[in-house]
């Protein structure tokens, strides 16, 4: 019946034919409510929307009906057995011109993508081989070559003094993240909020704005660089591999894929990047002691810095975001007929999930450092219990 509404315009028409289906509904009705003729609601949870009690002859009077639907945007139907089955057919009717589109985007834009993502790539592994001959070219000859961890360097009758010059390699990598992430981010921010979002359409969210596929393009070749780096140059946790890889899997869809949900990614693969800025100078500090201990003050504000721009961009801003996206994205693989289609949505779709995941578990572990600053952790409270012990 919603199919032919849309389509139809005609609420009473529809009422009045389907008046024997009517007759004799129970007195339980589905309210469902409409924010406009385009914008019919996506899942069948959000299609049956808040049951409540009406009265079975209103909702068989086609001329109330009729006036409630273009007054308030919402009506009431009876429900059978066969609600759950209707609700599929109607919104798989909704995604039927998504589906409809070719699965990858046109040949000519795939080739300029992996051209793209050979060049940003090629460029980011240039970027971190210079910045690390320019640290190993300056960084004191007589500095230790025995241990690459090692931080001292002779200063006369000085003895042997800590240096503020890192080590080249694991230095240099995270100097390539902070350049490659400040300008994701600053970009992502321009884009993003430059964006009219009430007048884009969940179509267009879903398969248009073409021009945002730079960010996944980016985000993938920023990856391909990153992945073997942390594995093979400077050993990253298991954690940050499979965010690397999460990463990629869910720009694969964007970049590649007509219905690549390129509303989001300046979001996504943009914006969030700013909060990885701190994170970087912080890891800066963390692996120079001596650099920590020569600006302590720079240390903390930092730390905080981090804290507080990531509870901000990768909780508050990131939750309400990724629900709507992995709504779409669910709703699209489940409609969907054709296999590649169905792997590439439900890939991402785990992805985007894992990620999800991976925030809240790191923002666990910084809402406990927070804690634990102002002295309200565990930590905190147990060694002020063996102090006055």
């Amino acid at each position: 019946y919603i199919q032919r509404i849309l389509k139809d315009h005609s609420l009473s028409t529809v009422l009045a034919q389907k008046k024997e289906h009517l007759t004799g509904i129970s007195p339980t009705c589905y309210k469902m409510i409409f924010t406009s003729l385009d914008d019919p609601p996506h899942t069948p949870i959000e299609l049956i929307g808040n049951k409540i009690p009406i009265d079975p002859s209103y909702a068989s009077s086609a001329s109330s009906a009729s006036s409630l639907f273009h007054s308030n945007k919402s009506f009431a139907v009876g429900v059978d057995n066969n609600m759950f089955s209707v609700m599929t057919k109607d919104r798989r009717e909704f995604f039927r011109d998504l589906h409809g589109n070719p699965s990858l985007l046109p040949t000519e834009h795939l080739k300029s993508s992996f051209a793209q993502i050979a060049w940003i790539a090629l460029s980011i592994a240039c970027l971190h081989a210079t910045v690390f001959l320019l640290m190993k070219h300056f960084r004191p000859k007589s500095e230790a070559k025995t241990n690459p961890k090692a931080t001292k360097t002779r200063n006369g009758n000085d003895g042997e003094q800590a240096s503020l010059l890192p080590f080249p390699m694991k230095e240099s990598y995270l100097f390539t993240h902070l350049i490659v992430n400040f300008t994701l981010g600053t970009y992502g921010v321009y884009c993003f909020y430059q964006m009219e979002h009430s007048n884009i359409s969940t179509p267009e969210r879903i398969s248009g704005l073409k021009e945002n596929a730079i960010f996944a393009v980016a985000q993938i070749a920023y990856q391909l660089w990153s992945i073997p780096a942390g594995i093979f140059l400077v050993p990253e946790p298991l954690s940050m591999i499979g965010h690397h890889i999460g990463v990629l899997c869910t720009a694969s869809l964007a970049a590649f894929f007509t219905n690549g949900f390129r509303y989001y990614i300046p979001f996504f693969f943009g914006v969030i990047e700013i909060s990885s800025v701190p994170l970087t100078i912080m890891n800066m500090f963390r692996s120079n002691k001596a650099l920590a201990e020569a600006c302590p003050g720079c240390f903390v504000a930092v730390k905080i810095c981090f804290a507080l721009t990531f509870l901000v961009v990768r909780v508050v801003l990131w939750m309400p975001l990724i629900w709507e996206c992995v709504g779409l994205i669910n709703a699209m693989c489940w409609t969907s007929e054709e296999l590649l289609c169905i792997v590439a949505l439900a890939c991402t779709s785990i992805s985007a999930k894992f990620l999800t995941g991976l925030q809240l578990f790191w923002a666990g572990k910084i809402v406990k450092g927070l804690l634990g600053m102002v002295g309200l952790g565990k930590k905190s409270i147990n060694a002020q219990a063996k102090k006055q012990v």
